[in-house]
């Protein structure tokens, strides 16, 4: 697969710290809430802006954002701190009334479909 990681795209909202980059993709998320209910203090759909970057570790804010199931949210280091990882096993997880999760390093094609958009 390609290397290079993805860290955003150009739609996608950004958040700041001197730690970390928090990249949001509004259109990805299911709005499973996992971030929410794990680290409320950096991810709280009550308050404006809704992601706080500067209110938690970096360690930490990373940790939720790999519980992201949709991909929707994504970080970037600048601590010199590990950086977002390709899974080491393939899975698929289907929600209840929901989604299916894809994780792992795959590539999915489609005859005469156009890709527009991929994390």
């Amino acid at each position: 697969m390609d290397d290079k990681k993805y860290t955003g795209s150009a739609m996608d909202r950004r958040y700041r710290s001197d730690a970390l980059d928090v990249t949001y993709n509004v259109r990805r998320c299911i709005h499973a809430e996992e971030c929410v209910r794990h680290l409320r203090a950096v991810f709280d759909n009550t308050r404006r802006p809704w992601i706080d970057a500067q209110a938690a570790p970096a360690d930490q804010i990373a940790e939720v954002i790999h519980l992201c199931p949709s991909g929707a949210l994504h970080y970037e280091r600048k601590d010199g701190g590990a950086g977002e990882a390709t899974p080491s096993a393939n899975t698929i997880r289907l929600w209840v009334d929901g989604p299916i999760e894809i994780r792992g390093d795959l590539h999915i094609s489609g005859a005469h479909v156009e890709i527009t958009d991929e994390t």
